[in-house]
């Protein structure tokens, strides 16, 4: 009897109940770098591709091989202190171990990217876009948030949002002042000339970001003037330049139409940089000039340079 009792005993040792549950592997999103389109300019367009070192990047980890849908929620805008400047053009490439979208997708509000994991189950998102402030934006720092999502296409499970940072950081505008040039009274079959550092040349002061640099450009430079109230010409050339400083230090050169000149805002004016350019040129009437006034216009532009 004992030896059938031990039996029955050792039988039900061996009974023994193994259950388990399979979760499914969660997705993660992570935010590795922000959007940083550094130190701009008014009026210049700054473009960060997604493959710049400056672009977003944010990785997706989920079950090997697995179809995750990934949302890019962009801002239109960036804010600063009373203003904002608006952002556009967005554009991403995904890569997986199985290599990197040929070629910049456009994010439009809404719309999901499709995305097949490797078998090490990560995706990598690069993010880039453009912005162009106008020139009339004040200085200062911008920020944005852009915003990532991912779920399984099948499944539906979300991920925890990940955010990354969008930083812009705006010079203030240019300031321009301007002194026309006035050549007063000019005799028939007498040239009068202005030198460029001549108190009624074209004196041009250019206020900005100190120690940044700006083109000033020629657009154009009449040949003649026009008489006030007719059509009579006066003939006007050898056209020349100083600039740099506070008051065009440089030596005098033929004007090229066209062409840009790059000059510092090294000049200290309170919290900002200046630098100058001067205008001079020479009329030449004939000697049946008819007498009047004569008008004409120059053109320049002024932008920042790089950043």
């Amino acid at each position: 009897m004992r030896t059938l009792l031990m039996c029955i005993a050792r039988a039900m040792m061996l009974i023994v109940l193994i259950t388990s549950r399979l979760f499914a592997q969660p997705l993660r999103v992570t935010s590795v770098a922000p959007l940083d389109f550094q130190t701009l300019s008014p009026s210049l367009t700054r473009v960060v591709t997604p493959a710049s070192a400056q672009a977003a990047v944010f990785t997706v980890q989920g079950p090997a091989s697995s179809i995750i849908e990934v949302l890019v929620a962009t801002p239109e805008q960036l804010v600063g202190t009373s203003q904002w400047v608006r952002v556009t053009t967005w554009t991403a490439t995904v890569t997986t171990q199985f290599g990197t979208s040929p070629s910049a997708i456009p994010l439009i509000p809404g719309n999901e990217l499709s995305v097949t994991l490797g078998t090490d189950g990560l995706a990598t998102i690069r993010v880039g876009a453009t912005i162009l402030p106008p020139m009339t934006v004040g200085s200062g720092v911008f920020t944005g948030a852009l915003t990532v999502v991912a779920r399984q296409a099948s499944g539906g499970l979300m991920s925890l949002t990940a955010q990354s940072a969008i930083l812009a950081t705006i010079r203030q505008p240019l300031i321009l002042t301007t002194a026309p040039m006035a050549f007063g009274n000019v005799f028939v079959s007498s040239p009068k000339s202005l030198a460029p550092t001549d108190m009624n040349a074209f004196h041009l002061l250019v206020d900005g970001a100190l120690n940044a640099s700006v083109e000033v450009t020629v657009e154009s430079a009449p040949s003649s003037l026009t008489r006030v109230g007719g059509s009579t010409l006066l003939a006007i050339g050898s056209w020349l330049t100083r600039n740099g400083g506070s008051s065009c230090t440089s030596a005098p050169v033929p004007v090229t139409v066209g062409a840009s000149v790059a000059l510092d805002l090294l000049s200290p004016v309170g919290g900002s940089g200046r630098t100058s350019y001067c205008l001079g040129a020479t009329v030449s009437p004939t000697a049946l000039q008819e007498p009047g006034e004569y008008l004409g216009a120059v053109v320049l532009s002024v932008r920042y340079t790089g950043a």
